[in-house]
């Protein structure tokens, strides 16, 4: 026990996964020596959540064995762990073995879902293509050719739009997996994109159609006569290498972690028995599949599925009162802030602001195999120190309803400067309209923001109010994009599906995010 009162002392102090698991066993009264592992190794591992573990059940494909196994399928895909890919390598080597039963059963259900659902839409077209099947084709390229609805949000950084380009240049990249493997219907469907009016379709289309066989000079010179001379420059399939292109050199070696003075006490995990603390739901209430009312009507809770979020495989971690202490004091969270139903009186619930906050941190810390140990350390790639310079930026993280909508409003505000609070506040979009992965790598742009750094583009490129003049400005955009690109290349305990959401999600900056577009390849 004074292990753990020294380890929560110790400033900007980041307890590691392995220790957190011993610190657990030693508490427990294990009587011998045990094997300290990473998250997501322990066999077992004991479910912290107060809530229920998906908040609302989809029923997006049949009661089948095939359907069945999509769902878990769909599940490998978030998870979590040193197996992670493990799993979700071996549930893809059962789909394959059955292409033409899975992919109708796929197709169908990404008919029926709901719009808004953008992950899951995302998820079910890149398990299309991960199949590979033949099959495929047709409803790849009916996904792909479908009119990119008008943008939904009203965010100054964050776009509907976005997420319907995400979604098209998967079925794309499908496409030209299939004309690799020398389907011609694919092939030939692939020329129709190259002139599509989205730069990232269509650039993804003359790669695929360049890589579908051997021939390339010839496809090359093909390409040029029915391209405009602007994008002669993306016949090429060739990428940007993320070691070699320009990365901050204003992440401080030395700096130090910011002193804080604890306010509040953090709140305790542990799973509750009721709401007596707060009278503000009954129990039964958090079991309904629906949206849940938070207190005095001002927002309700907008879980969707946690599974899909990534919320149901990071909440066990989390759900660890060395972690909770961690992040409280790391970005001086405020009881006031977070009270009232956004968690505070129940710190494990994956339905409540304050856990999803919590899951989106310990990704933004523990991304890297040699993640940081301390706030101090800013040495390395953005995995390492993306929480180090969050936690030294961000002067408090503050929970609000913003627009109460997952599909509408502003994600985050962050205010800096003379006379202001300073402050980084999380809004409904942040909390339920992102996966984990998302969350923290907007946790790390809104920490640019806080170090002072607002976009300087004004409304010149795609993303409008969210520009940035170019790559060397060195902006909220950059560190972003610097997180997702890492972890793309090098994230640790996770899938490959996470991984191409997360080099997908970057590209899509890159290519509307700035004025002048730096032109990388992820």
């Amino acid at each position: 026990m004074h292990s753990l009162n020294y380890l929560n002392r110790v400033p900007g102090y980041l307890p590691p996964p392995t220790l957190v698991c011993g610190l657990l066993l030693l508490l427990a009264g294990a009587g011998h020596a045990q094997q300290q592992t990473l998250p997501g190794d322990r066999p077992g591992e004991i479910d912290r959540s107060d809530g229920p573990t998906t908040a609302v059940r989809f029923q997006d494909f049949p009661n089948t064995e095939i359907g069945r196994q999509l769902t878990a399928h769909l599940n490998y895909m978030s998870g979590v762990g040193r197996d992670a890919e493990q799993k979700y390598q071996e549930s893809l080597k059962k789909l394959r073995s059955q292409a033409p039963k899975v992919i109708p059963v796929l197709f169908t259900a990404y008919l029926k879902i709901s719009g808004d659902r953008y992950f899951r839409r995302w998820a079910i077209v890149e398990t299309m293509r991960e199949v590979g099947s033949d099959a495929a084709q047709a409803p790849l390229e009916r996904i792909a050719s479908a009119p990119i609805p008008e943008e939904h949000w009203a965010d100054p950084e964050r776009f509907s739009v976005d997420k319907e380009i995400h979604i098209r240049v998967t079925a794309i990249m499908g496409l030209g997996q299939l004309a690799r493997q020398g389907n011609k219907l694919a092939e030939a469907a692939l020329l129709r994109f190259i002139n599509h009016g989205n730069l990232s379709i269509r650039r993804e289309a003359i790669r695929g159609y360049l890589a579908a066989g051997t021939d390339y000079e010839k496809r090359a010179v093909f390409l040029r006569s029915k391209l405009p001379k602007r994008d002669h420059g993306l016949i090429t399939l060739g990428t940007t290498k993320v070691k070699q292109i320009p990365h901050p050199d204003d992440v401080p070696e030395g700096l130090k972690p910011r002193q804080r003075t604890k306010d509040d006490p953090a709140p305790r995990a542990r799973r509750m028995v009721g709401f007596s603390e707060t009278g503000d739901l009954e129990r039964t209430l958090l079991m309904q599949p629906v949206s849940f009312l938070l207190s005095p009507a001002s927002c309700i809770w907008q879980p969707g599925d946690n599974n899909d979020s990534g919320d149901n495989f990071y909440g066990p971690f989390t759900c660890n009162q060395i972690y909770i202490d961690q992040f409280w004091d790391h970005f001086d969270f405020d009881k006031d802030d977070w009270d009232d139903g956004f968690g505070w009186e129940a710190a494990c619930d994956r339905n409540r602001p304050l856990a999803r906050t919590f899951n989106a941190l310990y990704l933004l810390a523990y991304s890297a195999e040699d993640y940081a140990t301390s706030t101090s350390d800013f040495s390395g790639n953005a995995l390492r120190w993306g929480y180090p310079y969050a936690a030294s930026h961000i002067d408090e993280l503050d929970g609000r309803c913003g627009s109460g909508n997952k599909n509408t409003g502003a994600r985050a505000t962050t205010y800096w400067g003379l006379g202001v609070d300073d402050r980084t506040v999380l809004k409904w979009p942040f909390f339920y309209g992102e996966v984990v992965v998302e969350r923290a790598g907007t946790v790390l742009h809104e920490s640019r923001h806080a170090a002072g750094k607002d976009h300087n583009g004004g409304s010149s490129c795609p993303r409008m109010a969210s520009c940035d003049s170019s790559w060397g400005y060195k902006g909220a955009n950059m560190y972003q994009v610097l997180y997702l690109w890492w972890f793309y290349v090098d994230g640790t305990r996770t899938t490959t599906g996470m991984r191409n959401y997360a080099r997908q999600e970057g590209q899509r900056i890159i290519d509307r995010g700035f004025v002048t577009n730096p032109g990388y390849v992820i």
